[in-house]
């Protein structure tokens, strides 16, 4: 799975505005960490685009790590 990697808080009012067909999971987690942030779309000057990046990045490995355990325990 292939995360997009923010530059500002622009692409990602973009991102979340018109969203991404083609990855519902990552739309949904963008989304959690504005409202975690207690943003809003129309309100992201204060969002922190490396956390937002790094927590990305850090959900994914959680993700990936329980899917690959998963997988062990059932062969």
């Amino acid at each position: 799975m292939l995360l997009p990697v923010f530059k500002n808080s622009k692409e990602v009012k973009t991102f979340l505005s018109y969203g991404d067909a083609g990855d519902a999971w990552c739309f949904q987690m963008v989304k959690e960490f504005v409202d975690m942030c207690g943003l809003s779309v129309d309100n992201l000057e204060d969002l922190d685009i490396n956390e937002l990046n790094e927590w990305l990045e850090t959900e994914l490995g959680s993700f990936q790590q329980g899917y690959e355990d998963y997988i062990d325990n059932q062969l």
